[in-house]
């Protein structure tokens, strides 16, 4: 039960970094209230192949965006129990994930809007990864809401989580 439980924790935490890296997306068409658009590729819709990261050949990233992954498990992820081994293999558990782009036309079920997607995956081990892009020029404003689908394996019915956010009170902040 609590290996159980604590699985289910890391798929909030890794859906809550999705959250909060691939739902600025949606909102970037209307960022600043209707200004320009400060993501590059914001929406994912650039033309593959993609770009390869860290020169590994299975981390094709949308142009502008930048992958961020451990490469190894971190102390407060439990080992589990058909992995505890002596020694114990991390490779049984967790793995930096692959990254690629997804069709719509091939994938509809992984496509939210729009014609492509951003995807990454483990093939059935855990990882802690997500995408992120530093924009400048941000203004301070309220608080606005990003949105993202999260998917966990091959389930059919993503699941839509929310996250507030603001624009930091001091340009200077903004890096």
């Amino acid at each position: 039960m609590q290996r159980h439980l604590g699985q289910v924790a890391l798929i909030v935490v890794m859906c809550a970094v999705l959250v909060g890296v691939l739902s600025i997306a949606p909102l970037a068409v209307s960022a600043q209230g209707g200004g320009p658009n400060l993501l590059v590729d914001g929406n994912f819709e650039a033309s593959p192949p993609w770009p390869l990261q860290d020169g590994a050949g299975d981390m094709y990233i949308a142009p502008g965006w930048q992958a961020y992954y451990l490469e190894s498990a971190p102390s407060y992820v439990p080992v589990p129990s058909n992995c505890s081994d002596t020694p114990i293999r991390p490779a049984c558990y967790w793995m930096r994930p692959r990254f690629n782009s997804v069709d719509a036309a091939a994938f509809s079920n992984r496509v939210h809007s729009g014609l492509l997607a951003q995807k990454y995956f483990s093939d059935g081990r855990m990882h802690e990864a997500g995408l992120m892009q530093r924009v400048t020029g941000l203004k301070p404003a309220p608080p606005c809401v990003f949105q993202s689908l999260c998917r966990r394996g091959n389930a059919l019915t993503p699941t839509l989580a929310a996250r507030t956010a603001s624009a930091p009170t001091s340009p200077a902040t903004c890096t």
